[in-house]
């Protein structure tokens, strides 16, 4: 029983349009720039990230992350933000649509590939074998 209207707009317009948070709902993705939970949950989530294109805004997840920003030990720091992860999920803020998972084609002679937990530098160790 709702009714959604879909806009496809030009991609200059859609982020420029986000960051002004026009849109009630829109469709876009993320990727970790590097391994740490902060490359999701401060990045996309804190009332003051200029990334937080949701506009989402809760006292408490600010106050878990900016603790888990000066938290030293690994162990306290992670469950900082599985505190945060279940704030985001209580009160959806997100919601998932769909998860890629990547397919690589590696020919026999390629040596030192592994996929790459991240984006860069996922090329480093690769050589080719005649």
């Amino acid at each position: 029983g709702i009714q959604v209207e879909i806009q496809q707009v030009e991609q200059t317009t859609f982020f420029r349009d986000l960051h002004r948070r026009r849109f009630q709902m829109f469709v876009s993705g993320w990727i970790a720039d590097y391994v740490d939970p902060e490359s999701f949950l401060k990045i996309k989530f804190h009332s003051e990230s200029p990334q937080n294109d949701q506009g989402y805004s809760n006292p408490e997840v600010d106050r878990l992350l900016e603790q888990a920003d000066v938290e030293q030990n690994q162990e306290a720091r992670l469950a900082l933000y599985r505190q945060v992860e279940e704030r985001l999920v209580q009160d959806a803020v997100w919601v998932p649509v769909f998860y890629g998972r990547a397919h690589w084609l590696v020919k026999p002679y390629v040596k030192g590939f592994e996929p790459p937990a991240i984006v860069i530098p996922w090329l480093r160790y690769v050589s080719l074998e005649r």
